[in-house]
């Protein structure tokens, strides 16, 4: 038998190294800090338990005769703590999500690329990828310039830069924060927290700057987004009355000269 790391402990009744000078039921070929170990029965109807420990795991194997088959090869393979810490790196365990830990993962978006420069424990478990995905709505245009996704808490944020249109009447155009979503395929995916301000204002940069999260399914299950989904963000312009109403032309009038009363 081969195991997926070196044998730490066998112990097993009836398991013996030498049936010269010990009898028993099997006949145990094992070196120590070796993976591997072969058995061979001394008797014509034999069974036994035979404990083994690998990499702090115990497995436990039953013995018997097999008249129809007398030799065979049997390998086991986990992980092992290798491949198990790096599939804890990327998958991390989930944690409660609270408006606390949404609030420090948006500040860790925005900063992302000084701290996996600089602190990348910080950012450890958050994957990203920058995206140029469309974004329209009314008079609103823009799109998603960053995608972030925190494995730990089933969260992707992303990262919005609106305008508006160029025959857009308005210098100013209203959206809801609360309403915004995200489409992959026939799934739409709810915010559960925004930092925008509501408003999009022609020619500024950092107030038409929006970051949205997404967390879970909505329905208290995992959604498994990824940073290279095909998303289609969802916004809703409400009614808008800034700068909007009709300029009225006033004509000058006339200086007046005044003629003094005697």
């Amino acid at each position: 038998m081969e195991f997926p790391a070196a044998i730490e402990l066998m112990d097993g009744q009836g398991m013996v190294a030498d049936p010269n000078t010990h009898s028993g039921s099997f006949q145990l070929g094992f070196d120590p800090g070796s993976r591997l170990f072969s058995g061979r029965p001394l008797v014509e109807y034999a069974s036994t338990n035979l404990i083994v420990m690998v990499d702090d795991k115990v497995y436990v194997l039953v013995l018997t005769t097999d008249p129809e088959n007398y030799a065979f090869k049997v390998s086991l393979d986990h992980e092992g703590a290798e491949k198990r810490a790096d599939r804890e790196k990327i998958e991390v365990r989930q944690k409660p999500v609270t408006a606390a830990r949404l609030i420090g993962l948006l500040d860790k978006c925005k900063s992302y690329d000084f701290l996996k420069k600089f602190n990348s424990d910080s950012v450890e478990g958050v994957s990203h990828a920058a995206r140029e995905i469309p974004v329209a709505a009314g008079s609103i245009i823009g799109e998603v310039t960053g995608v972030w996704r925190d494995h730990s808490l089933d969260t992707v944020v992303f990262r919005l830069v609106l305008g508006i249109e160029k025959d857009e009447i308005s210098r100013r155009v209203l959206y809801d924060p609360e309403r915004i979503a995200v489409r992959v395929g026939d799934k739409r995916f709810t915010q559960s927290i925004v930092r925008g301000s509501g408003e999009v204002v022609e020619g500024a940069s950092v107030e038409n700057i929006v970051w949205v999260a997404i967390t879970g399914d909505g329905g208290g299950g995992r959604n498994e987004l990824m940073v290279d989904n095909d998303f289609d963000v969802e916004l809703v312009p409400l009614p808008t009355k800034f700068d909007t109403q009709p300029v009225v032309e006033v004509e000058p009038v006339e200086e007046i000269e005044m003629i003094e009363q005697k």
